[in-house]
């Protein structure tokens, strides 16, 4: 091999820290993952702090509670209109950005591997995060995305040949799919059968032992599978709107312009808010309804990355330097997310503290804003020894069918 690593090759406008595409070329057969160097702060930071989003959301709505009776009670989580501005606002706008990163990262690596295998290490990447979500989904915690980010990251990837336009043409048509009333699966034939189950599912949840809660979670997989089945158009159009991204290099420092972003920003930002707001506290009927909870949480989203694109462009600023802290997050979000279903289950299931049903929104709150804070904190530490996070190293070793050095390599002068 010429080159031992792609920091080895000078930089490009394209893409801050992005190498040559010569070495695409020279490494084709034997490609290797992205350097520390080679990787955009703007977009680990977006990724971390997305994951603040993500784990509020799982903790008040399927650990605090069971995850049907939000369905139930949605008042659960405090007020109809609270509980629908936090669904709309932060919980559907976070995950909408997560998809979207996977989205964009799927781009990325297709376009980094192109002629070096690339089809083998896909099908080794997707395999792998499909058999962790799998392993989650059954044996820590029934909610888990990642079993369907692999399944729809499957249909995705051949799509990726196709030209820029015609993915965001798809990924327009996937996300009206999601919106149009179609006759999607029910998770239960009646309310009746779903006011019972969870009466059920938060007896065996917050009191039952580690066995009893695994065989229950099994038990409740037929009731999943429908809900996986409804978003996952919406998330096949999320990672197509990401590949465009990627391939309009908006992560790039000569992305767009600092005008037509903060324009963009504003529009999608401002008409993401007040559907929201509309949605949440008009309750809003027929096409209305669709497009203000449908589409509002979109916008919002676009609008959040919008944002943070706007503060990395001046890196020296505070905002850019507070939210630069949390790279490190979202360099190891794999491992973070596994790790806060663990954490989450050990407070909340009967096997751990049994804290389902008895503690409040606030409580709630403060649990997860310390379990946010602990890991930001420790994934500075951790990085400042290791390449990857542990699910990150285990999950590209598999990709790259080798074992890649975990350690950071110490330069002896």
């Amino acid at each position: 091999m010429l080159f031992k690593q792609a920091s080895d090759l000078p930089q490009t406008p394209y893409f801050p820290g992005f190498r040559a595409r010569a070495w695409h070329n020279m490494a084709a057969a034997h490609a290797f993952p992205t350097t520390a160097e080679e990787r955009s702060t703007a977009l680990d930071a977006l990724r971390g702090l997305t994951l603040l989003g993500v784990l509020l959301s799982n903790e008040l709505t399927e650990f605090r509670i069971t995850h049907f009776q939000q369905y139930v009670a949605p008042a659960a989580t405090g007020s109809r209109v609270a509980s629908q501005l936090f669904s709309l606002g932060v919980s559907s706008s976070a995950f909408a950005v997560f998809a979207f990163l996977f989205g964009l990262g799927l781009a990325a690596q297709e376009e980094r591997t192109r002629g070096a295998g690339h089809g083998w290490m896909t099908a080794r990447r997707l395999v792998a995060l499909l058999g962790l979500g799998v392993m989650h989904m059954l044996l820590v915690w029934n909610g888990d995305i990642l079993t369907e980010y692999a399944l729809v990251a499957i249909v995705a990837t051949p799509l990726l040949r196709l030209p820029t336009r015609v993915l965001a043409l798809i990924g327009i048509a996937c996300v009206a799919l999601h919106l149009s009333p179609l006759p999607y699966p029910a998770s239960f034939e009646s309310a009746a059968e779903l006011r019972h189950h969870v009466a059920e599912a938060s007896r065996v949840y917050a009191r039952g032992t580690f066995t009893q809660i695994q065989w229950y979670r099994l038990r409740e997989v037929p009731h999943v599978l429908p809900l996986l089945v409804w978003s996952a158009p919406r998330t096949l159009g999320l990672y197509l709107f990401g590949a465009c991204a990627w391939r309009a290099r908006l992560f790039a420092s000569r992305g767009a312009s600092s005008r037509s972003l903060l324009t963009t920003t504003l529009v999608c930002g401002s008409v993401g808010a007040l559907a929201v707001l509309f949605a949440s506290t008009c309750s809003p009927s027929g096409l209305l309804q669709v497009l203000s909870s449908g589409l509002g949480p979109l916008a919002l989203a676009a609008g959040e990355v919008g944002t943070v694109l706007l503060l990395f462009r001046n890196r020296a600023s505070a905002p850019a330097r507070a939210l630069g802290w949390l790279a490190p997050l979202g360099r190891t979000a794999l491992t973070a997310y596994l790790a806060q279903s663990v954490v989450l289950g050990i407070v909340f299931y009967g096997y751990g503290l049994g804290a389902m049903g008895r503690i409040s929104v606030g409580g709630a709150v403060f649990v997860a804003l310390a379990i946010y804070t602990a890991q930001a904190a420790l994934a500075v530490r951790w990085l400042r020894s290791f390449r990857f996070g542990p699910a990150e190293w285990a999950w590209r070793s598999i990709t790259y069918a080798r074992r890649l050095p975990l350690r950071q390599r110490r330069d002896v002068s």
